[in-house]
């Protein structure tokens, strides 16, 4: 799965994928751990839409990585991602990628420098298919679609989470669902930040990202895109 089909939804063939969750095994472990009270599974998707919630605005530099269901590296990139609610984004992959996607709310533009290619695209004609973007506009929408499922121990320690961070776990409650699988985690020193995010897709294939150096101070003029010369603009 393409990340633009994650992101703000299928503009090309051309893939920076973003993320997927561990792996199909790990569901059973999931469906054998103990389950929550009522009051347990209240508080914890409580918890996650205020997390959720609290992120108006992000830029960070991340380390994405892909795996297909048997675990093996097909993809791992580097780059940087900014975000100001309610849908301005920039998401740049470092080589050997080096594609650029952004919005500025009316439009995305995604920019493909091996091709010297601008792709436009009005934002309202993707905003449906924007799952990641839906998971940070729309997150009590999340509560119709997945499961929140406990989180066990041995996870936690697999996402390398210690004190001060929550991991969530989702799965979808329809195997027809696109993205089957959604983790989140928090550091919660001394804020709310998201550290981590990971999408598994039908195929069983995790795109995992990373992020680093994370701030809140986002100048607006960043998501106003600049067309390069010499390169073919394509309305569509």
């Amino acid at each position: 799965m393409c990340c633009l089909d994650l992101l703000i939804g299928k503009i090309d063939n051309k893939c920076i994928p973003w993320q997927k969750l561990r792996h199909a095994s790990i569901y059973v472990h999931f469906l054998r751990c103990a389950g929550n009270t009522a009051e347990q599974q209240v508080s914890r998707w409580s918890d996650l839409l205020e997390s959720i919630d609290s992120i108006t605005a992000l830029s960070a530099d991340f380390r994405q990585q892909t795996l297909d269901a048997e675990q093996h590296v097909i993809q791992a990139f580097d780059g940087y991602i900014a975000y100001r609610q309610p849908n301005k984004f920039i998401w740049q992959a470092n080589a050997p990628i080096a594609q650029q996607l952004q919005s500025d709310c009316e439009f995305i533009w995604q920019y493909d420098r091996d091709l010297e290619q601008v792709i436009v695209q009005p934002y309202a004609s993707q905003a449906e298919n924007a799952i990641l973007l839906a998971v940070l506009q729309a997150p009590e929408r999340l509560k119709d679609d997945y499961h929140l499922l406990p989180v066990s121990k041995d996870v936690v320690a697999s996402t390398h989470a210690s004190s001060g961070r929550n991991v969530y776990l989702l799965r979808a409650k329809h195997m027809d669902v696109d993205v089957q699988a959604i983790e989140l985690v928090f550091s919660h020193e001394p804020t709310i930040r998201l550290e981590t995010f990971s999408f598994t897709d039908l195929l069983g294939q995790t795109t995992s990202v990373s992020l680093t150096t994370s701030t809140l101070a986002i100048d607006d003029v960043q998501f106003v895109f600049q067309v390069p010369a010499d390169v073919d603009v394509i309305y569509e």
